[in-house]
């Protein structure tokens, strides 16, 4: 697999540069760890350096090439991040004196393994024996107090948990247990952004230690008691099923509200709840002009839950999504205006989708003769 990020000529550049002054850089964490499992590509790479007078590289950059520069705080720490075209590059300087220092204050050891470039060849240091962990597929904390010091690492153990397919020992687990109750005091959209990963892929082993440490209870939301496998790559719709097989569904509005979901999120899950309350018979009637992604959520949850009518109907209506009639045509042929054009139109297309109409001539003949009887 090409590591395109890594291989990006500008990385050589700034170290380069960096060595002008004096400066050590290592690229850290989560690319670097994909890149030694040969995962990307690596548009998004973490460095930390040691030395003084960062600012210099920076400026001295500047002169070989256009990139915007955004400084930001990380977790206490500042940074500055470097956007070029098709890559970001963040910079940090070391968390303590040394490698091992930085690596302490890291959250697990596969997220602690560093990379510089030596004699144009990438060189890999690993302070708190992260490739064997790796290798066994683990997940360890760097430290005793690793947990303690950032309570969203109690969230992130399951995430990396989830997407990498690794595992992680009965002392991590009791060791996130002692944190998952601090969770409340982590901002609601770094809690998002975790959960939203989570549940984009997850196993019923994984909900039951989450529940089993008590992170639900501790984000307000439920004791879970029933853990369903992940159906979806939809994470909206498998959080809507964890909370409906919890028979808990008609909380996940506030519960989304309350982490700042996007507003598309809440709307979506509010649409959801109405469909599953509904009969058959309602369905076109009230989703008939649903965009194409809330369809797409609908035509997952009957396929998952096995709703066949329903699910029948949604993909009719995906069919069909395009009216053959718009308003201007309805208003001349039958001489409505107003509230009543705009109800001529959504029978227009309900008839459309319920007959499978693909000839606007027959629309018009089924809709006079259902206007006349009626």
């Amino acid at each position: 697999m090409e590591n395109r990020g890594f291989q990006n000529p500008l990385i050589p550049l700034v170290s380069s540069l960096a060595a002008r002054k004096g400066l050590s850089l290592f690229a850290v964490g989560g690319a670097v760890r994909d890149k030694l499992l040969e995962r990307g590509p690596f548009n998004d790479i973490d460095f930390v350096y040691e030395g003084e007078g960062f600012e210099e590289v920076v400026r001295d950059l500047q002169r070989h090439v256009r990139f915007k520069t955004i400084p930001f705080k990380n977790k206490g720490f500042s940074t500055l991040r470097l956007c070029f075209k098709s890559l970001i590059l963040d910079f940090q300087p070391l968390s303590g004196a040394t490698l091992d220092d930085d690596a302490s204050h890291r959250d697990f050891t596969v997220n602690a393994l560093y990379m510089n470039l030596e004699g144009g060849e990438w060189v890999l240091h690993d302070p708190l024996g992260g490739l064997s962990d790796m290798e066994k597929r683990l997940l360890r904390e760097t430290a005793p107090d690793s947990f303690l010091r950032d309570p969203l690492r109690v969230l992130r153990l399951f995430r990396f948990s989830s997407s990498l397919g690794f595992g992680y020992g009965k002392e991590t687990l009791a060791l996130a247990g002692e944190s998952a109750s601090k969770l409340p005091s982590v901002s609601p959209e770094r809690i998002k952004d975790e959960l939203i990963k989570i549940f984009a892929c997850f196993s019923p082993s994984l909900l039951r230690d989450m529940a089993e440490i008590g992170v639900f209870e501790s984000l307000g939301a439920f004791r879970a008691v029933e853990f369903p496998r992940c159906g979806s790559k939809d994470y909206l719709l498998n959080l809507f099923l964890f909370f409906r097989e919890n028979e808990k569904e008609g909380s996940l509005p506030d519960f989304l509200d309350r982490f700042r979901f996007s507003g598309r999120d809440r709307e979506f899950v509010r649409a959801l709840l109405s469909f599953v309350r509904i009969s058959p018979d309602e369905v076109l009637p009230l989703f008939h002009r649903a965009s194409a992604p809330l369809l797409a959520l609908f035509s997952g949850y009957c396929a998952i839950k096995g709703e066949k009518e329903k699910g029948r109907l949604i993909e009719d209506i995906r069919r069909f999504a395009s009216p053959l009639v718009d308003g201007y045509e309805a208003a001349e042929e039958f001489g409505v205006s107003g509230a009543d054009l705009g109800r001529c139109l959504d029978r227009l297309h309900i008839l459309q989708i319920k007959e499978n109409i693909e000839k606007k001539e027959e629309l018009f003949a089924l809709y006079r003769k259902e206007r006349k009887e009626y």
